[in-house]
């Protein structure tokens, strides 16, 4: 069996001490002698506490980007370019080490649904550590950052290509779906994974929860304070819905929703989107909720 850091650490201690303790140098130059080696020992654990802290805080990543595949989001070319252009960015700040992953997921009429995923692990190229001359380590650099450059490029392209393939064309908006499911990546995730959430959406759910497009429904949000009781009723239902508890979502780092880039509407309506979701997805613990 493998010896614990723990276990070296104290062994190492014990001979340390057992040797001061039998050792003759009792004269002034050995009092000096002793108390460098007991500096010495203090760095030592000091040391070893920032290796194991810098080891327990290298953690992977988890990014969901949610995909508004429904007929209300405006498709023309301006939006289309800036959506695969914003997806590249979060893609590049998201995957970091390797085993970072982006969960690729759609929004339409079963969002919630878990075969609605697709999961892309990075891994890119390993560096080559062997031992070389000064010459042969400065070529497998160039050529190992080559391979990077290539594997990330290749990476991102791949996930915005999967997720811009096809126009949206589905009529239902399931968003409050995708609540359920955030909670289950996150039960899957171990507690010290980073796991944030995108929405590429207009965030108007028109499903048979809630009818937010077109009905009576959307004229319930009708003020500041019509959204944020609107939001505090769904919110209940959502929970008694999914089975989800309150605060379910706390470890995520971040929701950020990335609107369409030209205005969706004049309608006040629309304006106050946000604040009914703020209220939904602060009920389930997320604090840190942006729009752009």
């Amino acid at each position: 069996m493998r010896a614990s850091s723990f276990q070296i650490k104290s062994e190492f201690i014990n001979q340390i001490l057992k040797l001061m303790k039998h050792s003759k140098l009792h004269s002034l130059q050995g009092n000096i002698i002793k108390v460098l080696i007991l500096l010495l020992l203090l760095f030592f654990l000091f040391s070893c506490s920032l290796f194991e802290k810098d080891k327990e805080e290298i953690t992977n990543r988890t990014t969901v980007i949610f995909v508004d595949k429904t007929l209300s989001v405006n498709s023309d070319p301006e939006i289309s370019q800036k959506n695969r252009e914003t997806l590249l960015s979060i893609v590049a700040e998201n995957t970091l080490i390797e085993g970072d992953e982006i969960v690729l997921s759609f929004i339409y009429e079963q969002t919630s649904n878990r075969a609605n995923q697709i999961v892309f692990k990075y891994q890119p190229p390993q560096r080559d550590d062997s031992k070389k001359s000064s010459h042969e380590a400065r070529l497998a650099d160039i050529k190992y950052k080559k391979r990077q450059r290539s594997y990330d490029k290749h990476f991102a392209n791949s996930i915005v290509e999967k997720a811009f393939l096809n126009e949206p064309d589905r009529n239902s908006t399931d968003i409050i779906g995708s609540l359920k499911k955030l909670s289950d990546l996150l039960n899957e995730r171990p507690t010290n994974c980073v796991v944030s959430a995108y929405y590429f959406s207009d965030m108007i759910e028109f499903s048979d929860f809630r009818k937010l497009r077109f009905g009576n429904d959307f004229g319930k949000i009708n003020s500041y304070q019509s959204a944020i009781n609107l939001g505090k009723s769904d919110f209940e239902r959502i929970q008694s819905h999914y089975q989800l508890q309150r605060g379910c979502l706390n470890r995520l780092h971040n929701v950020t929703v990335i609107f369409p880039s030209k205005e969706m509407d004049t309608n006040l309506a629309y304006s106050l989107i946000p604040e009914y979701w703020n209220i939904i997805f602060s009920g389930f613990g997320v604090m840190n909720i942006n729009y752009f």
